[in-house]
């Protein structure tokens, strides 16, 4: 029996996508910032815009995941957003040298996905005009 597992293909058909905290540890959090990217956002129904990179706006829809439903359940957590190919967001402070003992993490649905990217979408167009 061969080890065919392919932890790419087994996002993508998984139901929710999995935002952990200890993921905002680390540059390569988050898949190395790919985790939406290789969860499949790529869905006709949420299209990047035409005038934005593609992997600005994943980065973007992970950033506004993780705020909105990740950093809820870590009142004490302060982050920071970094431009970069690696995670985009990261925390700061006295939870960055401590590996959380109890593991905070939460799953979010392809419906949140698609409600943010589309939020974000409608925040970019406005500010283009």
């Amino acid at each position: 029996m061969t080890d065919d597992w392919d932890e790419t293909k087994h996002l993508r058909a998984s139901p929710t996508l999995r935002l952990d905290a200890n993921d905002l540890r680390s540059k390569w959090g988050f898949r190395d910032g790919d985790l939406l990217s290789d969860y499949g956002l790529r869905d006709p129904t949420v299209e990047c815009p035409e005038s934005m990179d593609q992997h600005n706006w994943q980065h973007q829809v992970l950033i506004r995941l993780v705020r909105k439903h990740l950093l809820p359940l870590m009142p004490l957590a302060e982050v920071a957003e970094i431009g970069t190919h690696h995670n985009p967001i990261r925390i700061v402070g006295w939870y960055e040298s401590e590996r959380l003992e109890n593991p905070v993490s939460v799953d979010v649905t392809k419906e949140q996905i698609e409600q943010a990217a589309q939020e974000i979408e409608a925040e970019w167009r406005a500010a283009l005009g």
